[in-house]
């Protein structure tokens, strides 16, 4: 930026010739040049914040598909936590029906087949055995959901923690690069208004010169009359 006083000096001090190539060389400053490398920035910034808003998306989506997953979990332990609590009231309800008087009768009814009762009893009592490894195998089965279901939902709160933390990082980020964007648009209008003053000092100084050329001209002029008004004279005088 070049004020008033440096091209006045110019104007003053140095001859017509070397005060219009210094304007010249002032208006060789490429201020739109300058403006489009502003633009471009611009348009870069914006790029970023749409890959900002992409990362952010995704991330929010990765935290409502892991909170899914935490609730199925949830009602899968809720199903088989009243399983074996079901599986235990038969074994108690076929055990009492055995141990009572229908399960006696039919054993004194049957003395004949002592043999084969014995045989039923046998897998009857296999069974329930069965069922009672049956029922433990799924508490520890339980057990482990139960665990597996913590573990996991510590780990989706640590995710989540993790996930959040980036969210509030890619904010910051966002609100960093507005600021920058809105500095550059400041900028962008002061070269703007700085341009329009330096072409309007320009034009001024143009018709500054000018005058001074068509000064220049005229003193010229009247030097020549004056030069052939001598040699007049002293050709007169010759004569």
């Amino acid at each position: 930026m070049f004020s008033s006083a440096d091209i006045i000096s110019h104007v003053s001090f140095q001859s017509t010739e070397e005060t219009v190539h210094n304007l010249d060389q002032k208006e060789n400053v490429d201020y739109k040049k300058v403006v489009k490398e502003l633009k471009k920035e611009s348009k870069r910034i914006d790029e970023a914040l749409e890959v900002l808003t992409k990362a952010r998306n995704e991330a929010e989506g990765k935290v409502k598909k892991m909170r899914e997953i935490v609730d199925q979990k949830k009602k899968e332990a809720k199903s088989l936590s009243s399983w074996p609590l079901q599986l235990a009231d038969d074994v108690k309800k076929w055990e009492k029906l055995w141990e009572g008087d229908f399960g006696k009768k039919v054993l004194r009814h049957q003395s004949h087949q002592l043999a084969e009762n014995a045989t039923v009893v046998s897998d009857m009592n296999c069974n329930v055995q069965y069922c009672r490894k049956m029922i433990y195998f799924k508490r520890i089965s339980q057990q482990n959901l139960t665990e597996e279901s913590r573990r996991l939902r510590k780990n989706s709160q640590s995710e989540l923690n993790r996930v959040q933390r980036e969210i509030n990082w890619l904010k910051d980020q966002v609100a960093e690069w507005k600021l920058k964007v809105v500095q550059n648009e400041v900028v962008v209008e002061k070269l703007k208004i700085e341009l329009n003053s330096t072409n309007m000092e320009v034009v001024e100084k143009r018709t500054q010169v000018d005058e001074v050329k068509a000064d220049l001209e005229e003193l010229k002029r009247k030097r020549h009359l004056e030069q052939i008004h001598r040699r007049g004279r002293r050709i007169m005088n010759e004569i």
